[in-house]
């Protein structure tokens, strides 16, 4: 990514702290942009990221900053990164977090929770106590969420939910493809 992306990403995410930012999109949105929102935090002093989907790549972010600093190692050890696995250590991870002052970006915060081995009723209690925690965060820092939406027909609770408890929301679409009549001759 460039200058100029990195440019478009800070106008389209306007990130002020005390305010939980949410970012659902397919995958391949929420990486681009998101390692570029990264690399930019890690040049303007440091950036908390906690992985909970497998989605942070360190070459991406790693590339930006070559082309943006001298110091690439300088910005690269202001990246503190965290990965979650489960609902649970997204819940744990949340909750190590000490109030800091530096935006913290969590990348696919709800892949974890669409884990079937654990009861639904759990899956929900984990996500609000999450959400609890990032309104805690929030008080200091700028919040960045992404969310990818699962590939299921109709609405999703999970999704609902976060975007509800976020004071900003930016949605990515990936348009259906257009109809296209085939000729039987």
């Amino acid at each position: 990514m460039d200058m100029t992306t990195i440019q478009n990403v800070n106008n389209a995410l306007d990130l002020p702290a005390g305010r939980i930012h949410s970012l659902l999109a397919p995958r391949w949105v929420i990486r681009r942009m998101l390692m570029a929102v990264t690399a930019r935090f890690a040049l303007e002093g440091g950036v908390m990221v906690v992985d909970a989907g497998n989605l942070f790549d360190f070459y991406s972010v790693a590339r930006t900053l070559r082309k943006h600093s001298v110091d690439v190692e300088e910005a690269l050890r202001r990246i503190h990164i965290a990965r979650a696995f489960t609902c649970y250590q997204v819940v744990a991870l949340l909750g190590q977090i000490p109030s800091v002052n530096g935006p913290i970006i969590v990348l696919d915060m709800l892949a974890s929770f669409y884990d079937e081995s654990v009861a639904s009723g759990e899956r929900h209690r984990l996500l609000r106590k999450s959400i609890a925690e990032l309104n805690r965060l929030k008080r200091q820092a700028a919040i960045v969420v992404s969310a990818v939406h699962p590939k299921r027909n109709g609405p999703d609770e999970f999704v609902a939910c976060l975007a509800e408890n976020s004071d900003h929301v930016l949605r990515f679409e990936t348009p259906a493809p257009a109809a296209v009549q085939l000729n039987l001759f």
